[in-house]
């Protein structure tokens, strides 16, 4: 049985929120350090900068998943899609 895109849109959707959530979970989480002692807020400042590394990868997915599942992925990928940088001439 072959998965369609509008079977896999709900699911790709559904990410979008908590990838959000757990960026600014962990940008709370660096404010927090602010008030810390060293060594161990820079212990955590390396914890969180490894998991936004993660974050922003796994939002980069997101993105694609996003834009191959979009129901009017070929005219966007005429004409461009909303957001994206226009092309320099």
């Amino acid at each position: 049985m072959t998965t369609t895109s509008d079977e896999m849109r709900p699911h790709v959707n559904s990410l979008e929120r908590p990838l959000t959530a757990i960026g600014h979970f962990l940008d709370a989480i660096a404010l927090i350090t602010e008030a810390m002692e060293e060594p161990q807020a820079g212990a955590v400042n390396v914890i969180i900068h490894a998991a936004l590394d993660h974050v922003r990868n796994a939002e980069a997915a997101h993105l694609s998943l996003f834009r191959l599942t979009h129901p009017d992925r070929e005219r966007f990928e005429r004409e461009g899609w909303p957001g994206d940088a226009e092309p320099c001439s």
